[in-house]
């Protein structure tokens, strides 16, 4: 774990003072994302002499990378007489160079496994991050299939359930234009859109949001972890693609709020 802070137009992660002191201070590590200057600046000091610094302009990043691995392993539990199967979630964020999509590591959260704090943390700290250098969290090199569009890449349950997001956030201002629909056909495929004025009519809302639930918990952690970092982005460029409205906003966050708390507990759908 980093310390992670906020200053003036730049956000700032370096080694933990603890973490230094038990190192003697023989190294330190600082990275500041200035949204000022467009730079990334990485310092690093070994032996308390020594100094190194690499200077990368945003222009050349290619993309924000947010990666999930499970770790299990097996303890012994004396008063059940068994092994225990404890499982430990590290997040992991980094940036995507373009030339040779070298990736520099920023920040590392962990936890035991499906802990919301870490989760959000790492939520959190991912989106600061994107506010701040404005990049992406999905891959523009992506080979998307003729005639398919960017999610027919994906798994064909997240599809369902990124579909089912769509046609709410499209629903929110009760008209559904065609600027969001030759957005809805450009990412899902030619023809969705006219599916989805035929199913929008049809749709419970209320019923709705509990089958999205249902789906979102079937979900592998893979597509889970897709749901609940890369999603966002993408359900954002479609509510910017034509005049996004401040309650249009709210909706969005209430929705992602929703769809992160689906793989833990019982929650309400968005009102």
């Amino acid at each position: 774990m980093q310390s992670v802070k906020k200053q003036n137009n730049s956000l700032i992660i370096s080694t933990p003072f603890l973490i230094q002191l038990l190192r003697l201070f023989l190294y330190n590590k600082t990275i500041t994302v200035d949204q000022r200057t467009h730079l990334v600046l990485i310092q690093i000091r070994y032996l308390w002499f020594f100094k190194s610094t690499r200077t990368i302009p945003f222009q050349q990043i290619q993309r924000i990378d947010y990666s999930c691995e499970t770790h299990v392993n097996y303890r012994n539990d004396s008063r059940r007489r068994h092994r225990r199967r404890v499982e430990n979630d590290i997040y992991t964020v980094s940036l995507v160079l373009n030339l040779d999509l070298e990736k520099i590591k920023l920040a590392r959260f962990q936890g035991p496994g499906n802990s919301r704090r870490d989760d959000d943390q790492s939520r959190e700290f991912t989106d600061a991050l994107q506010t701040f250098t404005g990049l992406p969290l999905t891959n523009p090199e992506l080979d998307i299939p003729e005639d398919g569009g960017l999610f027919s890449l994906l798994d064909h349950d997240l599809q369902k359930v990124l579909e089912l997001c769509c046609m709410y956030l499209v629903s929110l201002d009760e008209e559904f234009t065609p600027i969001e629909q030759d957005w809805v056909d450009e990412k899902f495929g030619s023809g969705t859109s006219e599916r989805f004025i035929n199913e929008i009519q049809t749709i419970h809302w209320e019923t709705c949001f509990i089958e999205i639930r249902q789906q979102l918990r079937a979900l592998p952690p893979k597509d889970q972890m897709y749901a609940k970092t890369q999603a966002k982005h993408l359900f954002q460029r479609l509510m910017e693609a034509d005049k996004l409205k401040g309650p249009e906003q709210e909706r969005l966050d209430h929705l992602m709020g929703f769809i992160r708390e689906a793989c833990y507990s019982n929650e309400k759908p968005p009102g």
